[in-house]
């Protein structure tokens, strides 16, 4: 925040807030947008495996919509 905290307790707060946010809603590109968290439980795999299955079928009812493939649903390397 801009204008700083009031105690430490706020700091805390704000740290929980903000840590939550990051590793458990916020879906990263370099991993191909699955949370940190979802990484690191290992449920990375079966997300991308289902958004595959969602992304082929969503191709085959309107192919018009992509003009190539659809997005990289591969689990991220190290």
């Amino acid at each position: 925040p801009s204008k700083g905290f009031s105690s430490l307790q706020a700091i805390r707060e704000w740290m929980l807030a903000f840590s939550h946010a990051y590793n458990e809603e916020h879906r990263h590109s370099s991993i191909n947008f699955v949370t940190p968290g979802a990484r690191h439980r290992g449920e990375d795999h079966a997300l991308l495996a289902h958004r595959k299955v969602v992304y082929e079928h969503a191709k085959q009812q309107n192919p018009r919509r992509w003009s190539g493939d659809t997005r990289n649903c591969n689990v991220a390397g190290a």
